[in-house]
């Protein structure tokens, strides 16, 4: 399915509105995807939001940001912090690359660089470190993890969260990936900002990552009664039927009191919140995690 050029196999989650719950759906994919990822393929949840909104639900906001690492071109894995404390069994392989504010000013450095834009990808194409003997964090969670043995290759599974807009970090995650999964409001103009974001896939599919492709779109906060979602639902519906399969069109996720509460306290998608609406609110992130946990082996670039 997926066709290889990095160590790793990455997905960004872009739409250029906000509020459509791209930060909700890293969080909740990445604990289904660490239950169900073997252990050499650890979870990797990148933050390129300057608000670093997912850096500040995982409580690593003391936490050096990516932002640094690549302007100096340095190691991605002097980065990592662990998410275990706010993924139930995560163990060792849930981790954060943390953002924060000084992602605006990086961008506006890197830009200024004829490969800005690939740094990102440059990055996650260098040999991973060996996640499961990283050190810990101090209690204060205030110093990075550092590898103790880079000699081995871990093949993650990265999630990149961008921020709104097509700006230069969309660019840079989009130049990156492997795959776009798109989060899509189910509310009136929703399906606007989806011609904005296919004619920048096109062009950097011809001018940065010809290999990128679309996973899917995932409707998000559905309301069944609301005949507005329904008209959202049947154009994405057309969309990827227009596409022959190439797109899927995953589970809606309704709009649901267990997503702000998830935010609020870090109780993710296992707690006893959500067995009372289990198959409903899961749907659609298991769907997606079914169809990015069935991948083959990656294979690092020559």
């Amino acid at each position: 399915m997926w066709a290889k050029r990095v160590a790793s196999t990455t997905i960004a989650i872009v739409n250029p509105k906000g509020g459509v719950g791209k930060t909700t759906t890293v969080l909740c994919l990445a604990e289904l995807l660490t239950d169900r990822s073997p252990v050499e393929s650890p979870v990797v949840m990148v933050d390129l939001d300057p608000q670093a909104h997912l850096t500040a639900l995982l409580g690593a906001t003391n936490s050096p940001s990516i932002a640094t690492t690549l302007q100096e071109q340095g190691a991605i894995g002097d980065r990592l912090v662990a998410a275990g404390d706010r993924l139930v069994a995560a163990g060792d392989r849930g981790w954060l690359l943390p953002g924060g504010l000084d992602l605006e000013s990086a961008a506006v450095a890197l830009a200024r660089s004829p490969e800005g834009l690939l740094r990102l990808r440059q990055a996650l194409a260098q040999p991973w470190p060996p996640l499961e003997s990283l050190g810990k964090l101090d209690e204060q969670k205030t110093k990075p993890f550092l590898a103790t043995s880079p000699a081995q290759t871990q093949s993650p599974l990265v999630l990149l969260d961008c921020p709104p807009g097509l700006g230069f970090w969309t660019l840079s995650a989009l130049a990156a990936a492997d795959g776009l999964l798109i989060p899509v409001q189910c509310q009136p103009l929703a399906l606007r900002s989806l011609l904005a974001l296919m004619e920048t896939v096109a062009s950097v599919r011809s001018q940065l990552n010809p290999n990128l492709r679309v996973v899917g779109v995932l409707p998000t906060m559905s309301e069944r009664r609301a005949p507005w979602c329904d008209q959202v639902l049947a154009g994405l519906q057309d969309w990827a039927q227009a596409s022959r399969g190439a797109i899927a069109l995953f589970p809606p996720i309704p709009r649901s009191a267990c997503f702000p509460k998830l935010t609020v306290d870090g109780k993710l998608l296992r707690s006893g919140l959500v067995r009372q609406r289990r198959s409903v609110v899961l749907q659609g992130y298991e769907a997606i995690a079914a169809v990015l946990v069935d991948r083959p082996s990656p294979t690092h670039p020559t």
